[in-house]
């Protein structure tokens, strides 16, 4: 009977203790956020209030980066542009 090579059993040892691979997980970006409602058209102007996505807002002005809105309570204030849009988000439309 031929002896076992020494890597066998290390290789052998290795797989047992080892555990077993599991499938890659599948993760979103989440849709639900907030941006700030700031007192200037700036990022280091004061934040007046947390706006949570899907939130209706009044455009009073609007510039290239920046634009003064109006909350549903009243809170007027600086928003990026880049985070409002003129269409209803997916959350609203699918309700």
């Amino acid at each position: 009977m031929k002896k076992a090579k020494p890597w066998f059993w290390v290789l052998l040892i290795a797989l047992a203790v080892l555990p077993a691979a599991s499938p890659a997980q599948t993760a979103f970006v989440s849709d639900e956020f907030e941006i700030t409602l700031r007192t200037g058209p700036a990022g280091d102007r004061k934040i007046i209030a947390l706006i949570k996505s899907a939130s209706p807002l009044e455009i009073r002005e609007k510039g290239d980066e920046w634009s003064l809105v109006r909350t549903p309570d009243g809170k007027e204030g600086w928003v990026l542009n880049r985070y409002v849009t003129t269409r209803p988000p997916s959350a609203r439309v699918l309700g």
